[in-house]
């Protein structure tokens, strides 16, 4: 048999590592766009912040490749799948045969249609290549002035590792305030004022008109109440979007913007599957369609298929998102819907640790937001799951 993955991230390597352990005789071939070796993107904001090394973040080996028997093919786009004749096409005009096919490539980070944005020191933050280019500014300039635009998780992440890098950080904003889509106003203004503290700049309320450059050279941004920002890099985080033209070309079915699949990771085509931020899935909590887009349930869902590639039919449990991260020393815990939920009950707890906010109906906990202190995450995160009546005195002194 030959199993064919396009894509080299976690869900990739979920179905690589399940692929072989079920099949030790597999040919298994990957192709990944990028020329960098297969990487944990959870680990960019700290390689950016200089707490970790390059070499720290990769996550399969060269040696490994050979452990596993793998044929990987780095730099290489697949253009193409005919999934008649079961077929990909390589952008060199290559072309292979699969029996089975797994198609996880990811999602891409939006750019806006802006007057300059195609100039030099225009980024994203998204990939090892993104993070490489944004630290050459700290060669360049030593102390850079970094503007990010978009103040959502990828944003705040992003602005934490510049500022402990030695950037001097502004964070543009279209909304009112940080997380805009996730948490209260009053856990906005924690972290809000923890930015300050680190002397991070916070502006609300503006849109990015266009790009300031001279001689192909960003060097600010023009918002939309006709203020100029100067910098000399400007990084994008307003969201991404999944990389699923490939599905289009091949005739599968989509699920909004993303590959529809089954519980089993099958797409509509019976010898193609797909996993990670490419699928579309069901929130359990919010029972909402959406892309899952984290690191844990990307690998679940590769080793899904991989089972699936081999006729054997595990389900999916489905993923229950809860966003958690950390930046200018608070850490952040946020289950999916916590800010749009119309609940019966709401508890509030402010202390010097943390701000807690809880939305309770019929007796049962439908969501949580935790800024600071998080140690009580996973017992909110069990009561939400398990249907559990909702027990104050565990996670409210």
């Amino acid at each position: 048999m030959r199993y064919i993955i396009i894509g080299i991230s976690a869900a990739a390597v979920g179905t690589i590592n399940k692929l072989r352990q079920l099949d030790a005789s597999a040919q298994i071939l990957v192709f990944s766009d990028e020329k960098e070796l297969p990487y944990n993107k959870c680990f960019l904001a700290d390689y950016v912040a200089g707490q970790k090394e390059e070499q720290s973040v990769f996550t399969l080996s060269p040696a490994l490749w050979e452990i596993k028997k793998l044929t990987v093919h780095l730099g290489t786009r697949i253009t193409h799948i005919d999934s008649v004749k079961k077929t990909v096409t390589t952008e060199f005009g290559l072309v292979y045969h699969y029996d089975k096919l797994c198609i996880a490539t990811g999602s891409s980070p939006i750019t806006p249609r802006l007057p300059g944005v195609d100039c030099q020191g225009v980024y994203t933050f998204h990939s090892l290549a993104d993070s490489n280019s944004l630290l050459s500014s700290f060669a360049k300039y030593g102390s850079p002035r970094i503007v990010i635009v978009g103040a959502g998780l990828t944003g705040l992440e992003c602005a934490d590792a510049l500022y402990k890098r030695g950037a001097q950080v502004t964070v543009v904003e279209m909304r009112e305030q940080v997380l805009a889509h996730f948490i209260t106003p009053q856990a906005a203004t924690i972290i809000q004022d923890k930015m300050a503290e680190c002397g991070v700049s916070f502006i609300n309320n503006q849109q990015v008109v266009s790009l300031i450059h001279n001689d192909g050279q960003a060097t600010g941004i023009l918002l939309s109440s006709g203020k100029i920002i100067e910098a000399d890099a400007v990084v994008f985080t307003i969201g991404v979007r999944p990389n699923s033209s490939l599905a289009v070309d091949a005739g599968l079915q989509l699920d909004g913007k993303g590959i529809a699949v089954n519980e089993y990771m099958q797409t509509s085509n019976e010898h193609i599957f797909a996993a990670g931020d490419v699928i579309t899935i069901t929130e359990l909590l919010s029972k909402n369609k959406m892309h899952s887009c984290t690191w844990p349930d990307a690998m679940m869902q590769g080793i899904i298929a991989a089972h699936g590639m081999l006729g054997i039919k595990k389900p999916y449990p489905g993923a229950a998102l809860i966003l958690s991260s950390a930046f200018f020393g608070l850490k952040v815990a946020v289950s999916y819907g916590a800010n749009s939920i119309q609940a019966d009950q709401e508890l509030n707890e402010a202390t010097e640790q943390r701000y807690l906010h809880l939305k309770i109906i019929n007796g049962a906990l439908k969501s949580f937001m935790i800024v600071g202190q998080t140690s009580c995450m996973p017992i909110l995160k069990r009561m939400i799951l398990l249907g559990e009546p909702f027990d104050k005195g565990k996670v409210i002194d």
